[in-house]
């Protein structure tokens, strides 16, 4: 399941290239003239889904795994389309985030419904990537509605000059998103490869804990973002966007910083009280990723500063070294 969700983010970055961010981004300074960037950048995540899961599937073909494995990933892969259909960036961007929460609980409960109500062994395996695909869908058609109470249109339309100009600048902001998955998810994928699932379910049992922990501060910095932006467009608002920087910055230390320390401290009880005997050899692993929490938290204010005042080109060469 987690060799396959890894797979899942992969195909998810292809399908964006960026173009969340950006998009984010632009209609956050024009709210009210966002028809044309909303229409193409849409358009733009339909097609590259299409692409995405084909090479997903030219993967699959040529790697050497086993037919469960490759069932799996392919099911998980379906998922790429719902989230290209998604409007949830669009919402960012005119800063409706209580439609977004709500609508990553209704994802949540749903999917943790369905998986205490059917999935009750190990030949059900099957069913989970199909319930994400479930969950996905109805969020999907929750931001839709949201959207449509906006008063805002989504419809697809062909426009190739556009697009190279949307690429351009929206590229940089991808491959830098790219190369911070490839630092949350390569290790696991290298290490079903490797070692086989077993492994990765040890591995993994710590990273989930440490993928919640951090969502606190991606949230945080995704609804700032589009501040960021506003206030960088705005230049009477310079010395606010500086000094809702710095305070950001403050408040992911405050944060991070005891987060940080609890869970390196107990991570051997915390893995023992959420998953059991079974799984504590991996609370090694999840006290060394633990030491990362506070050190991402304060980078996420800046990656999104980097963004929003058209650095992207900065942030990630900041990346790749």
């Amino acid at each position: 399941i987690s060799f396959g969700q890894a797979f899942l983010v992969y195909t998810t970055l292809l399908a964006n290239c960026g173009l969340l961010d950006f998009g984010v981004r632009e209609i956050a300074r024009n709210k009210n003239q966002h028809s044309f960037i909303v229409n193409n950048i849409f358009s733009l995540r339909v097609i590259l889904a299409v692409v995405a899961y084909c090479v997903l599937i030219f993967v699959v073909l040529i790697a050497k795994m086993p037919t469960e494995t490759n069932c799996i990933v392919l099911l998980y892969g379906i998922s790429v389309f719902p989230f290209a259909l998604s409007v949830e960036w669009i919402l960012r961007g005119i800063e409706k985030m209580e439609y977004i929460a709500i609508s990553n609980v209704l994802h949540r409960v749903i999917f943790l419904c369905l998986i205490f109500l059917y999935v009750k062994s190990s030949y059900n395996v099957y069913l989970i990537p199909l319930f994400w695909l479930c969950a996905e869908i109805v969020w999907t058609i929750f931001l839709y509605l949201a959207l449509i109470k906006e008063n805002i249109k989504v419809q697809f339309q062909i426009n190739i000059s556009a697009w190279k100009k949307i690429i351009r600048q929206a590229l940089p902001m991808g491959f830098s998103f790219f190369m911070i998955q490839v630092y949350y998810y390569f290790d696991t994928i290298m290490l079903g490869f490797m070692k086989g699932q077993e492994s990765v379910g040890l591995y993994n049992a710590g990273y989930r804990i440490i993928f919640l922990v951090l969502s606190i501060g991606t949230l945080l910095g995704e609804s700032i973002y589009p501040v960021f932006s506003r206030y960088f467009i705005q230049r009477k608002s310079k010395e606010n966007l500086d000094q809702l920087f710095r305070d950001v910055v403050k408040v992911m230390v405050i944060v991070g910083f005891p987060i940080t320390v609890v869970l390196s401290m107990y991570a051997n009880k915390i893995i023992y009280f959420l998953y059991g005997d079974a799984y504590v050899l991996g609370s090694t692993s999840f006290r060394v990723l633990s030491l990362s929490v506070l050190f991402v938290f304060i980078r996420t204010p800046f990656a999104y500063y980097f963004l929003a005042c058209e650095k992207q080109i900065s942030h990630m060469k900041i990346f790749i070294a």
